[in-house]
């Protein structure tokens, strides 16, 4: 295994920068069969989620991925309420170029495969898409609110796929996710998190049971 920095830190960013990140990822692996998006966020707690994910996706040739479950989710919204978080809530959107908006207009969040655990097939036509699409986040402006909104990253991606009869799959895999933990939220403290991180880490080491908290 081997780590690298890209060249968009977030630190070091005026926008979020994640599909930058992923997109270029995907452009230097050409010739893998499959791409393995993780965010730094993610920790297993059973064995062998990728073999599980990687036999669900071969298992079904419409699928170009399939995205793990986040515990908290399940637990907290319902059963496979991982599968697009937020999709079809109503927003209010503002856009513009080269000047100030003047009003906003309102549509839909966007369903999508979620990248914080995703297993992808490197497929030429999800390559074309991640090359011409990319795999950021993006607007769709209009007055009709059904087709109107935001696509978070990956997205886009997940839209574009749909117009070549590809889906993406709810695995059977569930992953702890810390979220947001590259910006502060006062609604969702960093230091807590980063707190059970460390509790959990100690725990390993020493072989014990961990007992999570509100965030694992």
């Amino acid at each position: 295994m081997t780590f690298g920095q890209s060249r968009w830190p977030a630190a070091d960013t005026s926008v979020n920068s994640h599909g930058d990140v992923l997109r270029e990822f995907v452009a230097d692996h050409p010739a893998a069969t499959h791409l393995w998006f993780v965010d730094a966020d993610i920790f297993f707690t059973t064995p062998d989620c990728l073999g599980v994910m990687l036999a669900e996706l071969d298992d079904d040739p419409s699928a170009w991925a399939v995205q793990a479950r986040f515990e908290w989710v399940e637990q907290n919204v319902g059963t496979g309420a991982s599968k697009d978080i937020w999709a079809g809530r109503k927003q209010q959107l503002w856009a513009t170029v080269g000047g100030a908006p003047e009003r906003p207009f309102y549509g839909q969040h966007k369903p999508r495969c979620h990248p914080g655990c995703a297993l992808v097939a490197n497929t030429p036509v999800f390559h074309r898409v991640a090359d011409i699409i990319g795999l950021s986040a993006g607007m769709i402006i209009g007055m009709d609110e059904t087709s109107a909104g935001f696509a978070d990253t990956f997205g886009l991606a997940s839209l574009a796929m749909a117009t070549h009869n590809q889906r993406y799959l709810l695995s059977a895999v569930t992953v702890g996710h810390y979220h947001g933990v590259s910006y502060f939220d006062p609604a969702n403290p960093l230091d807590m998190k980063r707190a059970e991180c460390r509790r959990r880490l100690a725990a390993i080491r020493a072989g014990e049971t961990f007992t999570p908290g509100p965030f694992g």
